[in-house]
């Protein structure tokens, strides 16, 4: 398990993600999921654990800034990290719990503010002594940006081009997945990386996001909030609707590549220091490296678990 400087650093950068525009939160959020990762999966060598520890460092020294325009924001992303410092305040959680009512019936910019909003809810139920007031405050100003946004933009080929979400085609609902629990959701995303984790298609956060926006409900069912997790589950399905009517591209953007190295192991980290294939790998491969194991965890079918472990090494090269 990480050092919890790790998951207080995460914190303030998600607390601070609002002033430069939602997608920062990417960054507090890779660090809140490497100690979360770190600490369910409790047989992961040291080696592993320092390696995922200096993942976060990459992170925080600045060498992902796809996020926002350093320039234009007037901070850097080591501020992002910087401590608050402040008393912690009452009632954290319900105050996140009532901005994300707000938002979580229906797809919002691929599932991020679920996605963001239950990372910091796992987080500050682990130490209730970092809901410090600015941190609060911060993450309820990011969750309140999500409350009118769209579900996300998808990549139709050279021909289209890009399209927003609210007017793109999504797969008929009798071909689309259907399921009723968080638990249901989980099981369905495990089996689209098993089934399509090959296939390129691009846009609405990919497989990445499609795996943690359910890992976000079965945070929120674990964390006591089911009725929340289960207003999710419209949100969770249009996104694998949305995803599932992209087209595959391997014509125009190459075939996918697997990783060879088993992420658990400290050799995987050291070999697969960037991605050739896959935008704003640090933060995404951190918070999806938490979240397919996380949903992992749930399932028991053995055929099903080797077959997204598999694909799973598509997301991780």
């Amino acid at each position: 398990m990480l050092p919890d400087r790790y998951l207080y650093d995460g914190l303030c950068a998600l607390a601070r993600a609002h002033l430069a525009g939602p997608m920062a939160g990417h960054l507090g959020a890779a660090a809140i999921a490497g100690w979360l990762f770190t600490a369910d999966m409790e047989r992961l060598s040291r080696d592993t654990e320092a390696a995922i520890a200096a993942e976060i460092d990459r992170i925080e020294s600045g060498e992902e800034t796809v996020w926002f325009d350093a320039e234009r924001v007037g901070l850097t992303v080591a501020d992002f990290f910087e401590p608050f410092d402040a008393p912690p305040i009452d009632n954290a959680a319900g105050a996140l719990v009532d901005d994300l009512w707000k938002s979580i019936g229906a797809l919002r910019q691929s599932g991020h503010n679920v996605i963001f909003a239950a990372l910091a809810l796992r987080a500050l139920s682990a130490r209730p002594q970092m809901a410090e007031g600015p941190i609060v405050r911060g993450i309820e100003r990011l969750l309140v940006a999500f409350a009118n946004a769209g579900p996300g933009r998808g990549y139709y080929g050279r021909a289209v081009g890009w399209k927003a979400g609210s007017t793109a085609p999504r797969v008929p609902e009798e071909k689309a997945p259907a399921y009723s629990s968080v638990f249901d959701a989980a099981r369905w995303s495990l089996q689209l990386v098993a089934e399509h984790a090959h296939k390129r298609r691009r846009g609405y956060g990919g497989l990445f996001h499609v795996v943690n926006h359910a890992c976000a409900l079965v945070d929120l069912h674990l964390l006591g909030y089911a009725d929340l997790a289960r207003a999710g589950l419209h949100g969770h399905l249009d996104h694998v609707r949305l995803w599932l009517a992209l087209p595959v591209l391997d014509h125009e953007l190459g075939r996918l590549r697997q990783a060879d190295a088993d992420p658990l192991s400290p050799d995987y980290w050291r070999i697969y220091r960037n991605s050739a294939q896959w935008a704003g790998w640090l933060t995404h491969r951190l918070k999806t490296v938490y979240g397919f194991y996380r949903l992992l965890s749930l399932v028991e079918d053995g055929k099903l678990r080797a077959e997204a472990l598999r694909g799973f090494r598509y997301l991780m090269a």
